[in-house]
């Protein structure tokens, strides 16, 4: 983060990225929250299965049915950033990748849009603090 001459903005960069953890987690809560391709590609169990331990039942799989597990995610349809924060403060592993898709159909342009929509949020960020 760097104040700029001219303008006094703080100018942000990727590099940043690590030292905005609550923007991090306002990502991936929009990304929760939300999911641009809500449905993913039809995928559909024939029937209920069992694989390493874990139930699938029989019917449509979709990111938004993942997004809103209320096992995972307790009260999934309310926006709240801080379900991403660690009890001492820290980001945790859940970083909500399933929402580009899994294996070889994964989205070519997830790190892009992930970059794409963190910097628009720090762009919101940077107007908002001169205020």
């Amino acid at each position: 983060m760097a104040a700029s001459a001219e303008t006094g903005f703080i100018r942000f960069c990727h590099n940043d990225r690590c030292a905005l953890p609550y923007v991090e987690a306002v990502l991936r809560e929009s990304h929760r929250w939300h999911p641009v391709f809500p449905m993913g590609v039809a995928h559909a169990v024939v029937d209920d299965d069992i694989y390493e331990g874990f139930h699938i039942p029989k019917g449509p799989a979709s990111h938004l049915a993942m997004s809103r597990n209320e096992a995972q995610y307790p009260n999934a349809s309310e926006f709240v950033p801080e379900r991403f924060f660690k009890p001492d403060g820290k980001l945790n592993v859940d970083a909500t990748s399933y929402i580009f898709g899994f294996g070889r159909r994964v989205c070519a342009g997830q790190h892009v849009a992930n970059a794409a929509v963190w910097i628009a949020i720090v762009s919101c960020v940077q107007i908002y603090q001169s205020n």
